[in-house]
């Protein structure tokens, strides 16, 4: 989720995160990873993001709180 918020140019390390496996993840099928930004505050940004199979099947699902962190 911190990959997002650098993709959109808001730097931030994570604070937080809550991963909820749904079913094992088999090596032998592709995962498809999406990730997005559900709100943001002045320092937080909060998120979620799920992992599939291509067929749809939900392996995780994740929720997560970054905090900004100043450019470098």
């Amino acid at each position: 989720m911190v990959k997002l918020s650098y993709g959109v140019g808001i730097p931030a390390v994570t604070a937080e995160m809550n991963l909820r496996f749904k079913e094992p993840a088999r090596i032998d099928r592709y995962i498809i990873v999406t990730s997005e930004i559900i709100r943001e505050t002045k320092r937080i940004i909060y998120t979620k993001a799920n992992a599939k199979h291509r067929e749809g099947d939900i392996v995780a699902e994740a929720e997560g709180k970054l905090v900004r962190v100043a450019r470098s």
